[in-house]
């Protein structure tokens, strides 16, 4: 028998919804959030079981911690999942990724546990402390630009007695900055 399993994953707690082929909702769980915990819940069900959850920042390590453990797995773009009406719940948004997979209503998002994955991953991440830089330096900048004192030096950025030309206070330049 196949089943269909919604995953309603966050950081602390998963909330497990599935149903069987019928649509019949055969186990509700819900856990704190760890390897163990997810493995015993996927495998305590019996037959073919297909999984989903939405793309999230843990999805990744849902996608390698599960992957193994369904016969199929399936990703899903959150922002394609038709909307409920109602009050949410864990539970309602798992029950519903589980009808949705079961009807065949989700579009999918490319996952893999390739170590081009982690390649991605680190990249993304040093583009994000570049850009980081660069605003900052920009709002630096621009608090010297606001008293009218010039930041075309090449040195700029190299020569730390430059605040003392400011006339705020360092505490009134804080939040300016940050």
């Amino acid at each position: 028998m196949k089943y269909f399993i919604g995953l309603d994953a966050h950081s602390s707690t998963s909330t497990f919804a599935v149903l069987n082929e019928i649509g019949d909702c055969i186990l509700r769980k819900t856990v704190d959030t760890s390897e163990k915990n997810l493995w015993n819940v996927i495998e305590s069900i019996n037959g073919e079981r297909i999984l989903t959850f939405e793309e999230s920042t843990i999805s990744q390590w849902l996608y390698i911690s599960l992957k193994q453990k369904v016969d199929r797995l399936l990703v899903c773009n959150p922002t394609y999942v038709a909307k409920k009406s109602g009050a949410k719940t864990d539970f309602r948004d798992a029950i519903h990724l589980a009808n949705e997979l079961r009807c065949g209503h989700l579009k999918e998002v490319f996952h893999d546990n390739s170590h081009w994955a982690q390649l991605r991953t680190s990249v993304s991440g040093y583009i994000d402390i570049v850009q980081e830089i660069v605003r900052f330096k920009n709002r630096l900048k621009s608090v010297f630009r606001a008293e009218g004192l010039k930041t075309d030096e090449n040195n700029f950025y190299k020569n730390k007695d430059r605040c003392i030309e400011l006339k705020m206070n360092l505490q009134d330049l804080w939040p300016l900055i940050f």
